[in-house]
Order: C-alpha cells, then structure tokens, then sequence
C-alpha cells in the first residue's frame, strides 16, 4: 500500500510535511491523553521503579516499532532509504 495519490496531489516535500503533520498532530493528542514524559520514565527507572510512567513509555516505544515494521512489511515505507541507517 503506497500513498503515490498523495505525492501526486501535493508533491514529495508537500507529501512529507503534510504525513509529518498528521503524526505529530496524532502524537501531541495521544502524549496530553496519556501524560508522557521520558524523563519521568528514565527517573522512574533509575530509582528502581516499573510504574505507570515507564510503562507509558514501553508501550509508546514498543508501537513505533512495530508500526514500523509493519509498513516495512507491507511495503509502504522502504526503510532502506532512511537516513538513520544509511
């Protein structure tokens, strides 16, 4: 499943900035909704602790990854091309 409709109807970088927007739109919602800190995590962590902060955060953490492997796998995104791993 691509998104070409999308690169056609607002171009590549008009197609990065809006799929940019929307998740971090979806994000900012779901970090307010949930109360996320990493910070509060890692702190949380350190003093010895598995409480909600950090489990907010594994769950946050564990979903990104499997989206992203999910769409790789799907062959929505070519994860080949990503500047991390480049």
């Amino acid at each position: 499943m691509e998104l070409v409709w999308l690169q056609d109807l607002a171009g590549e970088s008009g197609a990065i900035a809006l799929s940019g927007l929307l998740v971090g739109i979806a994000f900012g919602w779901s970090v307010q909704r949930s109360r996320f800190c990493l910070r509060a995590a890692v702190i949380e962590f350190s003093h010895g602790g598995f409480g909600p902060r950090l489990s907010v955060w594994l769950l946050c953490f564990s979903t990104g990854s499997l989206s992203t492997q999910a769409l790789a796998l799907a062959g929505a995104v070519d994860l080949g091309e990503s500047r991390w791993l480049a």
